[in-house]
């Protein structure tokens, strides 16, 4: 008779068990479809500018279109933090993209872009289409889409910088200084032209070329793909 009353008990402990389970993931479910109804997208239009200058903490994707634009997303339940910015002369000057939801950054559209600047940030270049662009960075994370096509990169990398492009990176000339920092760059076409020089244990990871010139000390390292 105990025996058979632990067994009850234990079947339907582990039934509770499940059932909870159940309820927990439903529960998670249905919050998520909550959250989602509860975020918007907010858009400010943006005079015209050629550069731009990136903070530290900022999260900003960058991707090709025929007007100026930033935006982000917020959350209608909290009270509106909107994106730091300021544009002087010719420079957009983005310096928090803080908002009231856990992921904070925002989306920048702009066709006029010949430089960029960043210092302890993140950046994404995404579906950009042009002939030439400088990137000057700083403790910089920045990576790049497949379907970016920029001819000439004027690159300038420091302090634990970091350039990504995993699948074909696409372009005809390369031209950078990285100073204690990673380029991870993989094509499946040749370039014309690299040149470059790399210090400080600096990593290289490049593409082929028709033609290399290339500077590295002896703690900096390379491997062509």
């Amino acid at each position: 008779m105990k025996i058979s009353k632990i067994i009850f008990i234990s079947y339907f402990s582990v039934i509770g068990i499940f059932l909870l389970g159940f309820l927990i993931v439903g529960f998670a479910f249905n919050s998520k479809e909550i959250n989602k109804k509860n975020v918007e997208t907010k858009t400010q239009t943006l005079a015209q500018f050629k550069h731009v200058s990136i903070g530290e903490g900022c999260r900003v994707s960058i991707q090709n279109y025929q007007e100026s634009k930033l935006t982000y997303i917020s959350s209608k339940d909290s009270v509106l933090i909107k994106p730091v910015y300021e544009i002087k002369n010719d420079t957009l000057f983005i310096n928090s993209t803080k908002n009231n939801m856990r992921y904070s950054g925002v989306v920048l559209y702009s066709n006029n872009i010949t430089s960029i600047t960043g210092k302890s940030c993140d950046v994404n270049l995404r579906e950009m289409n042009q002939e030439a662009l400088d990137i000057n960075t700083y403790n910089t994370r920045i990576d790049i889409d497949s379907k970016t096509r920029i001819k000439k990169y004027n690159i300038s990398l420091k302090q634990s910088s970091k350039l990504n492009c995993w699948n074909n990176f696409k372009g005809e000339e390369l031209l950078f200084d990285a100073e204690k920092s990673t380029l991870n760059l993989r094509s499946q076409h040749r370039f014309n032209k690299i040149k470059g020089k790399a210090t400080n244990y600096s990593k290289l990871q490049l593409p082929e070329a028709k033609s290399y010139e290339l500077d590295m000390d002896d703690n900096s390292t390379l491997k062509i793909y």
